[in-house]
């Protein structure tokens, strides 16, 4: 998931069967304000569909993930330096 978290971008990994979870979102921030990004603005921040975005190579965003997602099938993801694991899901 996309968001903006204070006017900047902000990529979200999460399980896809998971249902986000704003008030947790906000803990793991720490506040502030953010929104879903819209289509349009992804596009033209990536030139790439929300359903295409992944964390490798993706510059300008904050990256976290959910603490379930440091399984062995994604350990690529999981290598990513700018990535947050949190201890509880989002």
């Amino acid at each position: 998931m996309v968001y903006r978290h204070n006017g900047k971008p902000l990529l979200i990994l999460m399980l896809g069967n998971d249902q986000m979870n704003e008030s947790k979102l906000a803990t793991a921030l720490g506040g502030g304000e953010f929104s879903p990004m819209p289509a349009e603005d992804l596009l033209a921040l990536t030139g790439a569909d929300g359903g295409s975005i992944g964390p490798a190579g993706l510059k300008g965003f904050k990256i976290i993930a959910d603490q379930r997602l440091e399984m062995p099938t994604v350990s690529s993801a999981a290598r990513i330096r700018t990535i947050i694991i949190f201890r509880t899901s989002i």
